[in-house]
């Protein structure tokens, strides 16, 4: 029970929770026939989009951080091998889900690969891209003995410059490949590291007064519960009051998501922090389908990379599949994509990322 406990099982459940829209929404912007220029209309593409929002990337960016104070090697050394090692891998998995395939299909069909095709299927910058960054820069910070406090006010600054720079700089060709990874310049850019180094660092300093308070997390949580509800109440009349649609703060519509301003980041983290306590108390009370939801949380980012190799596969091929799903089909397909990524993931070896 010690183990489980040190894992904080609150977020192995918001982390599998979080897989199984990741896929469907990943399903929906490669594979379907859903418009997603437009914000959602309809309760279920509502419903859907908001849960594939602040309740996946963000909380996997958040527990990132969590997992940073949580991990024996917390070295600067270990950190920065770790970053280089997740940047590295974000590449490979480029080719292997994107280009192997599109380039066989291309082969197949006897055309020629675009270049502008080629180069978002190459440098797209996806969550593994931000990991790696991130875990480079915060072992740097550690090296120049930045507290784990300093690395919110960073944060801030990196994401007023990230959205500056969006609006005010536009480089094109080698720049714009090369600068997509620090601030959102292109179409490349979905984790852009100024824009969502925020959220990792929260998840840091959740995680150090996590461990600090770690035998009153019942009482922390049911506070925090609270206090977070009654922010997000007032978050949405606000909105209301001043007449700003919210769907702008989860919607896919035009990567506004991606973009990651500080009212998305103040959203998400009131919801994930709603969330985590929800688990927290589900936790206490089905404690028996934790063993299935610890694997998922352990086995994240092998997951992560299967799901991902399964959908541009399939994407690449939707055609001769005659794959195209509305979004009811896409949230079957998503789930089981999930199912099926993770029955992977159970019967390959540990990987360490």
């Amino acid at each position: 029970m010690e183990t489980v406990r040190k894992r904080q099982p609150e977020f192995d459940y918001a982390k599998t929770f979080a897989i199984f829209f990741m896929v469907i929404i990943h399903v929906i912007e490669e594979m379907s026939t859903v418009n997603t220029e437009v914000l959602p209309t309809g309760a279920w593409n509502n419903l859907v989009q908001f849960f594939a929002g602040p309740m996946a990337a963000p909380v996997f960016i958040f527990a990132m951080g969590i997992g940073m104070v949580y991990s024996r090697h917390q070295e600067p050394v270990e950190l920065f091998r770790r970053g280089v090692r997740l940047f590295l891998v974000a590449f490979a998995l480029n080719i292997v889900r994107d280009v192997i395939p599109r380039l066989l299909v291309c082969a197949i069909s006897g055309t020629t690969p675009e270049w502008h095709e080629f180069r978002y299927q190459l440098f797209c910058v996806e969550v593994l891209h931000f990991a790696g960054l991130a875990f480079m820069l915060t072992a740097l910070l550690k090296k120049l003995r930045v507290p784990v406090w300093g690395l919110i006010p960073i944060g801030i600054v990196m994401q007023i410059v990230g959205n500056t720079l969006t609006e005010t700089c536009a480089p094109e060709g080698v720049a714009e490949i090369l600068l997509s990874y620090i601030y959102k310049a292109g179409d490349l850019s979905y984790f852009p590291l100024m824009n969502w180094y925020l959220s990792l660092a929260v998840g840091m300093v959740a995680g150090t007064l996590i461990k600090k308070y770690n035998d009153r997390m019942d009482r922390v949580y049911r506070s925090a519960f609270w206090i977070a509800l009654s922010l997000q109440s007032g978050f949405m009349l606000s909105c209301s009051h001043y007449g700003i649609d919210k769907r702008l703060f989860y919607s896919i519509c035009e990567d506004v998501f991606y973009r990651q301003m500080f009212f998305h980041f103040l959203y998400n983290t009131i919801i994930i922090v709603i969330e985590l306590s929800v688990f927290h108390y589900i936790n206490k009370k089905c404690g028996r389908i934790y063993p299935f939801v610890g694997f998922c949380g352990k086995n994240l980012t092998t997951i992560y990379v299967v799901q991902w190799i399964i959908i541009g596969w399939l994407t690449s091929f939707q055609d001769y599949l005659n794959l195209h799903p509305g979004l009811e089909m896409s949230v079957v397909l998503g789930i089981l994509i999930a199912l099926l990524s993770i029955l992977i993931t159970k019967l390959l070896p540990r990987i360490k990322w």
